[in-house]
């Protein structure tokens, strides 16, 4: 059985209340051995998922892959109660059966008891006289603060300065009730500061919707842009078939309905190659214009517009090419002598519509030849004129059934003529190989889906102005609300900074009484200071007293001793003498072996104890002088 599909269920017999877990074998740390030689009931060191290191357990069952689950159920109930029961029994009685029968008895060690030394009573020292003036003279600190923090805002300096007086211990002045209106007048000012943060703040979120909001009318307005250079590029094009064609000028002037409406529609029934020529006075030529007559006119309800036309071009097989928006008053098709005097000296062919300049104005940008001719076709024929056609019309191989010719061959040949014109070293056959790749069909399927791509983004771009003016009646209206809110925080702002030249004066009246304080201070301080230095005149006077005394007393000191050392002399005199007349004398209590005082007459058994008596009772005379 491979090792990663053996699992085992591990009691862990340190956990408070017993627990277990399905792990795998190779969660096992300790002992190392084959999986296959794991047996129930082993002691075995493992690792536990979502807890660090190795914990001891014991090994309660082991299972395959497919007993997994089993092994989980038996986690619950009293199936898992009977394995603690089982495993971590035994294990608890094999720790029991280890401990030996008889036990060590310790004596306990008594420390020597260590009597409780007496705390020394020391006298809390009070605030001297120095450190009261100095707590009181905090405040003549504050000039030089102004000095250094000029520069801070008005409100920091006024709070540090009523921060200084608040703490001031001194009793209630009538200055301290300024100090409490300015801040309650501080407090009207942060109060109003608030407020314009707040409104800051949605004023700002008022600017990045704002902001937003611009960006996707930038983005659409770049859409615009190129939609109307397009429509630019084909005004500039029916301004040239205006001027080439005086007749559908005059036909539109003609017609007043056309002309209220601002709407006109041709189409043209002609091999769409027709060409408008006018007899020229040097070259006259015998062309006449082919005849084309009107199939069908529709009109689209709109709002007159006086000032623009527009003009729905038809082909023969529905192609329709629409330009609006075509100032009349501000174009060149408004001036009919101009058209006349062109259409007079000229002589123009189309093409389906075009021009050869018109042709090779479309293509000059396109690099090869084989894009160009592909791009020329597509330009010339419709899908319906290109689908199951060829060029020739004959076919490559007998096996192919031919298809037949495109029609209109003037068509190919100004495709031959532009291209030649431009890549002279290119052939016919080349070009014909180009022009027969998109005629395939699967070049005119891929023709079709990228005309139906065309639609979904004309599609796009109407639903694009559509936003374009949902966008920019919002921009408006988010325009008004930003005037609304600018003018409140002008106005908040005048507030501010009335407020702020109030707080200026009540600043420049507090520094006034500030300055007020610091002399009186200053005064105080000079006061003091001539105070602090006559006490310490007078302290020298003592201390210079205080040790011509103790002189004294030493002189004193030293005359006494000497004074007793003289009476010592004497009395010990007296008692040499008193000894030598009581040996020569009559016998008396020293006669019994007893010694007697002269004085006192107390009777001492020997001759020492006597001596101290007598040395005591001139001791006590000795003090009794003194």
């Amino acid at each position: 059985m491979a090792s990663t599909g053996m699992f085992v269920l591990i009691i862990w017999v340190n956990d408070d209340p017993i627990k277990g877990n399905v792990v795998k074998v190779t969660n096992i740390a300790e002992p190392r051995k084959a999986f296959n030689e794991y047996s129930v009931g082993e002691k075995v060191t493992a690792k536990c998922p979502g807890f660090r290191g190795v914990h001891n357990g014991v090994i309660a069952m082991i299972g395959s892959l497919e007993e997994k689950q089993q092994l989980e159920d038996c986690l619950k109930g009293d199936q898992f109660n009977q394995l603690v029961k089982t495993y971590v029994n035994k294990d608890q009685e094999e720790r029991t059966e280890k401990i030996p029968d008889k036990t060590s008895s310790k004596t306990p060690v008594v420390k020597p008891v260590v009597p409780v030394k007496k705390r020394k009573d020391t006298k809390r020292k009070g605030y001297t006289q120095t450190s009261r003036v100095a707590r009181e003279l905090e405040v003549t600190e504050l000039h030089q603060q102004l000095e250094e923090n000029r520069y801070l805002p008005i409100s920091q300096v006024i709070r540090e300065s009523m921060d200084i007086l608040v703490t001031d211990s001194r009793p209630a002045t009538p200055e301290r009730d300024v100090c409490i209106d300015c801040t309650v007048l501080q407090e009207q000012v942060q109060s109003n500061t608030n407020q314009i943060c707040g409104l800051q703040n949605q004023l700002q979120s008022y600017n990045s919707q704002l902001l937003s909001t611009k960006s996707q009318l930038q983005s659409s307005l770049n859409l615009n842009q190129s939609l109307q250079h397009q429509l630019s590029n084909l005004q500039y094009y029916v301004q040239i078939m205006w001027s080439k064609n005086p007749g559908w000028f005059q036909s539109s002037r003609n017609d007043p309905s056309t002309c209220y409406r601002g709407e006109s529609s041709f189409q043209q029934h002609s091999n769409n190659n027709q060409q408008i020529s006018t007899p020229q006075p040097s070259t006259p030529q015998p062309s006449t214009p082919q005849p084309s007559t009107p199939k069908s006119s529709t009109t689209q309800s709109s709002t007159p517009q006086p000032s623009t036309t527009q003009v729905t071009f038809a082909t023969s097989q529905n192609e329709t090419l629409d330009i609006s928006c075509i100032p009349v008053s501000t174009t060149p098709i408004a001036n009919s002598s101009f058209i006349q005097d062109t259409a007079a000296s000229s002589t123009v062919a189309f093409y389906n519509n075009y021009t050869q300049e018109i042709l090779e104005a479309k293509v000059s940008k396109v690099k090869n030849f084989s894009k160009c001719a592909k791009v020329l076709l597509r330009l010339l024929y419709s899908d319906q004129e290109r689908q199951g056609r060829s060029i020739s019309g004959v076919a490559a191989n007998s096996k192919y059934e031919a298809k037949p010719a495109l029609q209109h061959p003037n068509r190919i040949q100004v495709i031959y003529d532009i291209i030649i014109k431009r890549w002279p070293t290119v052939s016919k056959k080349e070009i014909n190989g180009k022009l027969a790749e998109c005629l395939k069909p699967s070049a005119c399927n891929l023709y079709q889906n990228c005309s139906d791509q065309k639609k979904k983004i004309e599609d796009l771009q109407s639903e694009n102005k559509r936003c374009k003016d949902t966008r920019q009646r919002d921009l408006e209206r988010k325009d008004d609300e930003f005037r609304k809110l600018s003018k409140e925080v002008k106005s908040l702002e005048l507030d501010k900074q009335i407020m702020q030249s109030n707080l200026c004066q009540n600043c420049s009246d507090q520094k006034k009484k500030i300055e007020g304080l610091q002399s009186e201070n200053k005064r105080c301080k000079e006061t003091r200071q001539r105070d602090l230095e006559r006490k310490d005149d007078e302290f020298r006077k003592l201390s210079k007293e205080v040790k011509s005394l103790e002189l004294d007393k030493q002189i004193m000191q030293s005359k006494e001793l000497e004074r007793k050392n003289d009476e010592i002399k004497k009395l010990s005199k007296e008692i040499h003498s008193s000894k030598e007349r009581v040996k020569s004398g009559p016998p008396s209590a020293g006669g019994f072996g007893c010694h007697s005082c002269d004085r006192c007459r107390a009777v001492y058994l020997t001759r020492e104890e006597l001596a101290n008596h007598q040395y005591r009772f001139k001791l006590q005379i000795g003090d009794g002088l003194t």
